[in-house]
């Protein structure tokens, strides 16, 4: 008797929660965003004459002002500026570094989103949602891609957007 008081208690308890998810599809995600946050690793793994070469190019975003708006339909406006800096470091050396201003002059594009797998694709590319909130939408993206002669191509990104 005992125990079935204590489950009675906990399954009332959870139904007087409610469902509080916020679920990730084309209607909720709906709205103005402004991308708060952009970093990008680019690592190719090349071997020639069984040396192996390995370039990395990390990119990060800052000095954002740069909106974008989801509608419902799944097309997107994106408008607004920010800044890219980059380093190319091969084998341990840093070859390069600088940086540029990226202008997107209202672009258009399409998404979609997959709510069973936290899947958002923009304009083909698979990203995986890591939050997805009232306020927020985070999302990643991995491509790997070997090539018959064993170069690898690996590219990581990572984007942060919230919601105005």
């Amino acid at each position: 008797m005992v125990l079935v008081f204590a489950i009675s208690i906990v399954s009332c308890k959870k139904d007087d929660d409610g469902d509080n998810t916020f679920l990730l599809n084309n209607t909720n995600v709906a709205g103005s965003y402004a991308l708060t946050f952009f970093a990008s690793t680019d690592v190719e793994t090349t071997t020639i004459n069984g040396l192996e070469i390995v370039s990395t190019t990390t990119t990060t975003g800052d000095t954002f002002q740069l909106d974008i708006i989801f509608d419902e339909d799944g097309s997107y406006l994106v408008d607004g500026e920010y800044r890219e800096s980059f380093v190319v470091d091969v084998n341990g050396t840093v070859t390069m570094e600088d940086s540029e201003i990226i202008v997107i002059d209202n672009e258009t594009g399409n998404y979609s989103t997959n709510s069973a797998n936290s899947l958002f694709i923009l304009d083909g590319t698979i990203y995986e949602v890591t939050l997805f909130n009232q306020t927020e939408l985070r999302i990643t993206s991995q491509e790997i891609i070997t090539e018959t002669n064993g170069d690898t191509f690996r590219y990581n990104e990572e984007m942060r957007f919230t919601r105005q």
